[in-house]
């Protein structure tokens, strides 16, 4: 967006700014709010992104979040809680487990974000297991217990006292009955586990999915026996096992097998999604995976799979959305690697990226398009129209408060100059009552036709023993005359020592749609974007393109990683107009990539890091003081360190308690699109 977030807050004594850098927007939060980055938003499926963000390595206590596909936070709670698997159930309900020091339970919240229930498992399996929870239309819940059992494993060259956890999957009655118990005990055995057994504490099983199929039945994901069992849900019997040591089907494509799973899940076309960590796959990388599977003849057909050039792997944890549009999110749970969250459309493109800082990650990742019921406006969208050039259009939004309790309007929020509250928060609306919010239009400082922003009004909770935010949002658009076309330019233009791994931006000074009035997506965007070798004349270049949100960026992929040394071409045609049915012009640009395998010159975006080899700290002395970031990989191309938003001119880069080895060193320097690779060598003193 064009201009910084027009904000009221109070309470900022305790509150300080997230940064969202792909739209510049500044939102007033807390002190120990998750400072996440949203680096891509090309036109994701509407909805809120839930996230559980908890405080790793060690699971500490943190927030429910929901985002927009801006990154503006919609809600969030502090919990002195572990939390995990935050999200709308089949029954309408949201549910979030959390776990204290008294064990974990399951709680489900209503429209407003009141806690109305909780749920956990009843004797003889008292520990309720935090992995996973389904809150079934008819009012009854399912969900996973640990049945742990002190054993002698002598005999599998284990201990003789070995504690070895076993899994229950428990169905409860709307009034807590308990109507189904399920052991593994009672079906599995202890050979059929991959997981050690030398071990004191031994999870023979590890549970980290349930679900129901068309028929009733239950599927179980059990990850240390890389297997999905199907259940009958009457019976108790097992229906079949697929995967594993007892595997009953066969893959049509061997390469498509999954990996110590999570996350099976049942699509209304009859496919199932799966979130494949790929344990023990070399090179190691995750992917989610569509399955079409004959439980008659017991074969099974990847249909679709996204696993992002291989190049990012989680090895716990995480979880596979398939959207009603056909977009899927992917979580990516515990992960050391970013991103979080991914958003691709059919076409693998992306359409959403999030990165959480260091030392927080969300176990599963889930996209609704949930609406807060405590306070709603009386529209979800004003269209002020066209701007007649020198007064200020308003219109009037009553917001009403749905609850017996007063509600507290604390702030508000927008993306562009373009649109003001006139009030002054903060703003009592009385219980069951409503008050009515002046919105402004006034584009003076915007230079395009079309402005569309949002308007987020937020009520929020900062006390000792409530953290809280609840959000409503209206979608604001208007229009003003404009006589200017659009301009194109391309930051890699004349760019030399460009990365192989580069992605390419074109920037438009405004948003732009098709010359037939229709918009861009990233099914059609492709037909304006040329990528050659050497020149215009040169062989093409297979690619994707994708256009954001807001149709004033294209961002396009090469399909395979370019060569070295290397001159391309990219332009955009002039088949493109502005919303003031201005037509753009087309432009173009080349730039050459270079191999970096040792230091740079003073020609890149590093002018040395040092020493190299060394014993894992590396300095990076920057040519330039512009804001950069950062990844590391190792030689199977997984992602071991990332930072972003690094400003000054040097950062010290600390790999110490890494192994000793070869290791690649991307930098990306913000705005431009100019990167460079760096082979960095970590080995101990002396060696």
């Amino acid at each position: 967006m064009k201009n910084s977030l027009k904000i009221a807050v109070i309470l900022s004594f305790i509150l300080q700014m997230i940064y969202l850098p792909l739209i510049g927007q500044t939102v007033n939060v807390p002190a120990n709010f998750p400072k996440y980055t949203v680096t891509a938003n090309n036109s994701p499926d509407d909805g809120y992104f839930f996230l559980a963000a908890d405080q790793m390595p060690n699971k500490q206590p943190g927030y429910l979040i929901m985002v927009d596909n801006y990154g503006t936070p919609v809600y969030y709670r502090y919990f002195n809680k572990v939390l995990n698997n935050f999200g709308v159930q089949p029954n309408g309900l949201l549910s979030f487990m959390g776990r204290g020091t008294a064990g974990a339970k399951f709680y489900l919240m209503d429209s407003t974000f009141a806690i109305v229930d909780s749920v956990a498992s009843k004797t003889p399996y008292a520990k309720t297991d935090p992995h996973d929870f389904v809150a079934l239309k008819n009012g009854h819940f399912v969900f996973l217990a640990n049945d742990a059992r002190t054993m002698d494993m002598s005999a599998y060259g284990g201990k003789t006292n070995a504690t070895v956890t076993g899994c229950v999957v428990q169905e409860q009655d709307e009034n807590k009955n308990v109507v189904f118990n399920w052991n593994t005990w009672d079906h599995f055995q202890i050979g059929d586990s991959y997981t050690d057994l030398t071990v004191s504490q031994v999870d023979l099983i590890h549970h980290n999915s349930i679900d129901v199929d068309e028929d009733g039945n239950f599927f179980l994901i059990s990850r240390s026996l890389n297997e999905v069992t199907k259940i009958d849900r009457l019976t108790g019997n097992i229906i079949w096992r697929l995967g594993g040591k007892n595997n009953q089907f066969t893959f049509t494509d061997p390469t498509t097998i999954f990996s110590m799973p999570h996350d099976f899940r049942l699509l209304p076309n009859g496919n199932f999604t799966a979130f494949d960590n790929g344990n023990g796959r070399n090179p190691a990388y995750s992917r989610a995976i569509e399955y079409s599977i004959d439980q008659v003849n017991k074969t099974v057909n990847a249909v679709w799979s996204y696993d992002a050039g291989k190049k990012i792997y989680a090895d716990n944890s995480g979880s596979t959305t398939r959207l009603k549009t056909g977009n899927t999110v992917l979580g990516f749970g515990y992960s050391i690697s970013n991103p979080a969250i991914l958003e691709v459309h059919p076409d693998s493109s992306v359409a959403f990226r999030l990165e959480l800082p260091d030392k927080v990650a969300s176990y599963r990742t889930f996209k609704s398009p949930w609406k807060n019921t405590l306070f709603v406006p009386n529209t979800n969208f004003i269209d002020f129209g066209l701007w007649d050039g020198y007064t200020t259009a308003s219109y009037l939004l009553p917001v009403y408060n749905k609850s017996n309790k007063v509600v507290t309007l604390t702030s508000y929020s927008t993306h562009t100059d373009a649109f003001t509250i006139e009030e002054t928060f903060p703003i009592d609306i009385p219980a069951n009552g409503q008050v009515t919010l002046t919105v402004d239009y006034y584009p003076g400082n915007i230079h395009t036709g079309l402005i569309k922003d949002v308007l987020t009004v937020n009520s929020d909770i900062n006390t000792a023993s409530l953290v809280q935010r609840i959000a409503m949002q209206v979608q604001l658009s208007g229009t003003k005359t404009d006589v200017t076309a659009p301009q194109a330019t391309i930051p890699l233009a004349d760019k030399v020592n460009i990365s192989k791994d580069t992605v390419i931006f074109i920037n438009l000074s405004e948003p732009v749609r098709k010359p037939d009035n229709t918009e861009f997506t990233y099914v059609n965007v492709d037909m304006v974007v040329t990528l050659k070798k050497d020149n215009a004349a040169g062989e093409n270049v297979l690619f994707d393109a994708v256009i954001n949100t807001d149709k004033n960026r294209i961002t396009v992929t090469p399909k395979s990683q370019l060569a070295d040394n290397q001159t391309y071409y990219v332009a955009i045609t002039g088949g493109y107009e502005d919303y003031s049915n201005n037509s753009g012009t087309a432009a173009s640009a080349t730039f050459t990539t270079t191999d970096f395998t040792g230091l740079a010159n003073n020609h890149g975006i590093a002018e040395k890091v040092y020493p190299n080899p060394g014993n894992g700290l590396f300095t990076l002395d920057f040519a330039t003081a512009a804001k950069k970031s950062i990844k590391v990989s190792d030689l199977s191309g997984r992602i071991v360190f990332r930072k972003n938003n690094i400003s000054g001119e040097s950062f010290r880069l600390d790999l110490r308690n890494f192994q000793n080895g070869v290791y690649f060193l991307y930098i990306e320097e913000a705005g431009s699109g100019s990167a460079q690779t760096y082979k960095l060598i970590k080995q101990n003193a002396g060696k």
